[in-house]
């Protein structure tokens, strides 16, 4: 079982302001310095991308508390690259973010059964064999039945009908019908 560390998270996981403060101005002084470069203007990006202006100001600012969501900023990253031509930006966001971030999820102390293990593989086989087992004995039964109802019918036939001190009345529905 895992349980949450929520002295660490305390509901902020999906936020950005989860993240390292100094990684995130990084990231915004690389995106700036990208857009300078193309000498693009933050107005036109935001026109084109539909990401409001104050959010790239803030991002380009690394100011994590004026951001939304984590899920939001990467698209805002992803469009905000795509626009001028910033090959992994996503990526690029990802690898300066992520590793500062503490895991929400810490490791239980007792340990889970692996599924790896060749137990589980051997009871899956077993269990598929004696299904095969159990449905090639009805098909057998089956058969046999089938067979030895055809073989009565045909032996009561050639005897003509009580030779052997049977009467008909005490044979099965079945032969009677057959006989008649």
């Amino acid at each position: 079982m895992q349980t949450l560390n929520t002295q660490t998270v305390k509901g902020a996981d999906a936020r950005v302001s989860a993240l390292d403060g100094a990684a995130l101005r990084e990231f915004g002084l690389f995106l700036r310095a990208e857009r300078e470069l193309r000498d693009v203007a933050l107005t036109e990006i935001s026109s084109v991308t539909k990401v409001p202006m104050h959010l790239l100001e803030a991002l380009e600012a690394g100011d994590a508390q004026r951001l939304p969501a984590r899920v939001f900023v990467r698209g805002f990253v992803r469009a905000y690259g795509q626009h001028l031509g910033i090959p992994d930006t996503e990526q690029r966001f990802l690898a300066a973010c992520e590793p500062r971030v503490t895991p929400a999820i810490t490791p239980a102390t007792e340990e889970l059964p692996s599924a790896s293990n060749g137990d589980d593989l051997d009871g899956r086989r077993r269990v598929g064999v004696t299904l095969a087992v159990i449905i090639l004995l009805i098909i057998a039964t089956l058969t046999l039945s089938l067979l030895w109802r055809g073989s009565a019918a045909a032996d009561v036939r050639a005897r003509g009908n009580v030779s052997s001190g049977h009467s008909l009345a005490a044979a099965p529905r079945h032969l009677k019908d057959t006989l008649s």
